[in-house]
C-alpha cells in the first residue's frame, strides 16, 4: 500500500512523505518513507526542500559575530526554536541513572531512541496521550529524530510486548545495579481500568472499587535505591497467591540470588505465608494478630513488649521484641512426591525457623482506643433515643453494651471486661522475616515498603496508569514498558530531588560552601523547591529555549537567559546549565 502523509512544520508549512506499507500480522507496517517535497498548505503544490547538511559543517558560529540579518540572500537559512531546559534535566536522569544505557544494550537503537523518547515524552508531559507526541516533537528534542505517528508507536507496542527477551534483559540490567547482595525489594500489585474489549481484561479485583474490568500490575521496586526493578501483567482476577508464585518464578527466571521480598498485610494469609516461606529467598511480611499462634506469642511477651527497654530508636512510640521460633507451615506442591504420596497440587507441610517481630504502637493503641470508645458512646446515645442501628453498629452493641428497659426507660451499660480484652490487642502489630532478625532494622524496612504505594500513585496520575487504552494484550505489553520506563526516569528524579533538598543550606566544612551568601541562596531554592512538585519544577526550566539558526555554511545558537537560582540548581543537580553548555 502507498499513501501520502502530511506532517506540518514549527513555520506552518507542510512536508509531505510517500508511505509505503504491508500488511504483517494483522497490522499494517512501515517499510519505506520518503520526503517528497514541501508545500505551504496541506494538499498544495509540492516545492523541492533544501539540500541535506554535509556532515561535519554548520557547526561553527559566525564568523566576526556578523548578524543573521547580514546573510546573502542566496543563502538558504533555517531557523528553529526548542525547548530544552527541561529535556536536559530528563536527559541528565536517563543517563546517571543507567536507564538509557540498559535499552541501548537490551536492543537495537532505532527502538531504543523510540523507546526512550515516547517514555520522555510521558514523563516531560505529566502522563499527556501518546496521540500528542508527534506535534510535541517539534519543540522538544528527543533521541529519536523522525516524527513518531500512531504508526509509528503502535508497531513499537506491538513489536516490544512480542520481545519478551528485551524486556526480561532489561529487567535483569536493573537488577544488577543494585548496590547490595542481599537484594530488598517490595513487592506490591495495582490495576488499570480497561475501556476496551481486551481479553485479560477481567471483573475482580480492582481497586478503584468502580465495578470496571481491570488488568492487575504488579512491580518489584527497590527498598535500598528507590527504582522500579520489573512488573508482570495478569488479568485482574487472578489470586494474589498466584501473583506470589509469579513474582518468585521471576527471580529464578532471570537468575537472581539473595532476594528478600517485603509485602503487605494485603498477602497475608496462610496460604500465601506458606507459599512465600517455603520458597528459597527471604522475606518479610505482615501477619494477622488474630491468629492463634501469634495471640499466644503476644500474650507470652506482653510485658516485655510494654518496657521501656523495647523501644524503637527509629520510632520512640513503637517498642517491639523479636522471638525466634520453629513451626509448621504448608504450601501447595508445583510436582508430586512418590515418598510422600503427593500429587501435584496437593497440600505439602515443611518445618521453618522464622523470626516474629512483635510491635507495640502506643500514639495507636490511643487512638484505636478512643476511635473504639468514641463509636460506643455514640451508639449508646442512639439506643437511648430509640433510633435504628446500623449492621455494624448492632455488632458492636452485641458485643459491648448491655441494654436494660424498665418502666420504659432505656439504660445503656458499658461491658468493661469486654472492652478491656478488645483494648489489649490495640496499637499491636506483628512481622515475620526469615532474614532479618532485628526488630528496629525489620520495621524500618517495612515501613519503606509504604514508597511502592506512592509509586503507583504516581503512575496513575503522572504516566496515564489509570487505563489501559488497548485491546490488544501484545500492544499493552509493549505500553506499559513504555510506562515502566517513563517510571524509572520519575523515580530517579524524586530521589535526586529528595537527596538534593536534604543537603540545601548545611554547612559540610568546604568554606567556599559554607558563606553566608552561598548558604542563603541555598535556603532560598529549597523553600522553591518545597513549595512545588517535581513536575511543577521540571515544568519550570520548559520556558529555557535554545534558537539555532543556521544557512548552508554557517549556524549560530544562543539560549534564553538563566537566572541565579536555577543555575544554582541545575548545578547542584549535576545538570550542565544550557547557557553553559554551548
Amino acid at each position: 500500500m502507498e499513501d501520502r502523509v502530511w506532517v506540518q512544520q514549527s513555520n506552518g508549512s507542510y512536508y509531505c512523505y510517500l508511505r509505503k506499507r504491508v500488511w504483517e500480522n494483522g497490522n499494517a507496517k512501515v517499510i519505506e518513507k520518503k520526503l517528497l517535497g514541501k508545500s505551504d498548505v496541506k494538499g498544495g503544490e509540492l516545492k523541492p526542500t533544501r539540500k541535506k547538511r554535509p556532515a561535519g559543517t554548520g557547526n561553527a558560529l559566525i564568523a566576526n559575530n556578523t548578524p543573521v540579518s547580514s546573510l546573502s540572500e542566496t543563502e538558504s537559512m533555517c531557523a528553529t526554536r526548542m525547548h530544552t531546559g527541561m529535556m536536559d534535566i530528563i536527559d541528565f536522569i536517563g543517563r546517571i541513572s543507567g536507564i538509557d544505557e540498559d535499552l541501548y544494550a537490551v536492543t537495537d537503537k532505532p527502538t531504543a531512541d523510540k523507546i526512550i523518547s515516547l517514555a520522555r515524552y510521558i514523563v516531560a508531559t505529566d502522563g499527556a496521550t501518546f496521540p500528542g507526541i508527534e506535534e510535541w516533537m517539534l519543540t522538544h528534542p528527543v533521541p529519536y529524530v523522525y516524527p513518531i505517528t500512531e504508526d509509528v508507536y503502535l508497531n513499537l507496542f506491538h513489536d516490544v510486548g512480542l520481545d519478551e527477551t528485551l524486556r526480561q534483559s532489561y529487567f535483569k540490567c536493573r537488577f544488577e545495579r543494585e548496590p547490595d547482595l542481599m537484594l530488598i525489594v517490595a513487592y506490591d500489585s495495582s490495576t488499570e481500568n480497561s475501556v476496551s474489549k481486551n481479553p485479560e481484561a477481567r471483573v475482580g479485583m480492582n481497586k478503584d472499587h468502580n465495578g470496571k474490568t481491570a488488568v492487575k500490575i504488579l512491580v518489584l521496586y527497590s527498598l535500598r535505591t528507590r527504582r522500579p526493578l520489573a512488573f508482570i501483567k495478569q488479568p485482574a482476577n487472578v489470586p494474589d497467591i498466584i501473583s506470589i508464585e509469579d513474582a518468585l518464578n521471576q527471580f529464578k527466571a532471570l537468575g537472581i540470588k539473595n532476594v528478600a521480598v517485603v509485602t503487605d498485610g494485603g498477602f497475608s494469609s496462610d496460604d500465601n505465608l506458606g507459599e512465600i516461606l517455603h520458597s528459597k529467598n527471604h522475606s518479610l511480611t505482615r501477619v494477622k494478630i488474630n491468629w492463634n499462634w501469634v495471640k499466644k506469642e503476644i500474650d507470652a511477651h506482653t510485658e516485655e513488649l510494654r518496657s521501656a527497654s523495647s523501644i524503637m530508636p527509629t520510632d520512640l512510640n513503637v517498642k517491639g521484641v523479636t522471638v525466634s521460633l520453629t513451626r509448621t507451615f504448608s504450601y501447595v506442591r508445583t510436582y508430586g512426591s512418590t515418598k510422600k504420596s503427593l500429587a501435584a497440587g496437593d497440600r505439602d507441610t515443611f518445618r521453618k525457623r522464622v523470626y516474629l517481630h512483635l510491635y507495640y504502637d502506643t500514639s495507636r493503641k490511643e487512638t484505636e482506643d478512643r476511635e473504639l470508645m468514641s463509636d460506643l458512646l455514640d451508639i449508646k446515645e442512639l439506643i437511648e433515643k430509640q433510633e435504628p442501628l446500623s449492621e455494624s453498629a448492632q455488632k458492636l452493641k452485641d458485643q459491648f453494651l448491655d441494654v436494660r428497659e424498665r418502666a420504659g426507660k432505656i439504660t445503656v451499660t458499658l461491658r468493661n471486661k469486654e472492652i478491656d480484652d478488645a483494648c489489649r490487642y490495640n496499637g499491636v502489630f506483628a512481622l515475620i522475616s526469615t532474614y532479618f532478625k532485628d526488630p528496629n532494622e525489620s520495621l524500618e524496612i517495612y515501613r519503606k515498603r509504604e514508597w511502592i504505594e506512592d509509586y503507583f500513585e504516581r503512575f496513575k496520575q503522572n504516566a496515564d496508569g489509570d487505563t489501559s487504552r488497548t485491546g490488544n494484550p501484545d500492544k499493552l505489553n509493549g505500553r506499559m514498558f513504555m510506562q515502566f520506563i517513563a517510571m524509572s526516569y520519575v523515580e530517579e528524579l524524586h530521589e535526586r530531588l529528595r537527596q538534593l533538598k536534604a543537603s540545601l543550606g548545611i554547612k559540610n566544612g568546604d568554606p567556599s560552601h559554607d558563606t553566608k551568601a552561598n548558604l542563603d541562596a541555598e535556603k532560598a531554592l529549597k523553600y522553591w523547591l518545597k513549595h512545588r512538585s517535581a513536575y511543577r519544577t521540571m515544568k519550570w526550566f520548559d520556558a529555557h529555549e535554545t534558537v539555532n539558526v543556521s544557512s548552508e555554511i554557517r549556524k549560530v545558537r544562543w539560549n534564553t537567559d538563566t537566572i541565579a537560582r536555577d543555575k544554582l540548581f541545575l548545578n547542584l543537580l549535576g545538570v550542565t546549565d544550557p547557557k553553559q553548555a554551548q
